[in-house]
């Protein structure tokens, strides 16, 4: 699940403007990870995500029945009705790419009206790309962000650190329109360690269902005690 929190890894400092069309969306997923040590991971399931509860969660299926909750930044994992592990993140519900998509703001990568200003954008055959740099104190710490659109939609990230390393790609394919949202049913991310070897998943998302009024108690699920 730390993967799949990865793979929907969002800027922290992002655009938290809301939007009033969408509220609700649900899909089966798949993780399929090969790791920097040559292990291959698989993970199933189906995730909940609801903008007015603010959680995000993962009935995980597939290789062991696991549900995992994410609310603000603490990650919950549950088996048989008892929390077994709790741990902390930088990753919350604002900055996945469901929230970004519900709201409107997945083309920018919710860059748009945050610490990152727009400081250069060029085209390139049937991309858009442009380049965002963080602004003021946050400069010393981040790195600049290149993204690239496709017919109005993100094709492309392209994450650097704050000596200009690549940490981080991701590639948002196959977008699919549902009741009027566009959403990507395949996500590319290739990830780089300290030494420089990569990581590389790939999840896939089917059945996506938009402004559910169904399964309430999975939308605001509660925390066993």
């Amino acid at each position: 699940m730390r993967l799949f929190s990865t793979i929907l890894l969002i800027i922290c400092l992002a655009n938290t403007s809301f939007s009033q069309q969408f509220f609700r969306i649900k899909a089966d997923f798949s993780i399929k990870q090969k790791k920097a040590n040559g292990e291959s991971t698989l993970i199933m399931g189906k995730v909940y995500y609801d903008k007015n509860a603010q959680k995000i969660i993962y009935i995980n299926t597939f290789p062991k029945k696991e549900t995992d909750v994410l609310i603000d930044t603490v990650l919950y994992s549950i088996i048989d009705n008892k929390i077994i592990s709790k741990n902390s993140t930088f990753f919350t519900y604002k900055y996945s790419i469901f929230h970004l998509a519900l709201i409107g703001n997945l083309s920018t990568f919710g860059l748009d009206g945050s610490v990152y200003k727009l400081v250069k954008t060029e085209k390139e055959k049937d991309l858009v790309i442009t380049t965002w740099q963080a602004d003021g104190k946050a400069k010393e710490k981040l790195g600049k962000i290149i993204l690239s659109t496709k017919n109005k939609k993100l094709y492309g990230v392209v994450v650097f650190d704050n000596k200009n390393k690549i940490v981080m790609k991701q590639f948002f394919k196959n977008f699919v329109n549902v009741n009027g949202m566009d959403f990507p049913s395949e996500i590319t991310q290739i990830s780089y360690n300290a030494s420089g070897k990569e990581s590389y998943g790939i999840t896939t998302y089917k059945n996506i269902v938009v402004d559910d009024i169904k399964d309430d108690n999975i939308y605001n699920f509660a925390l066993p005690k």
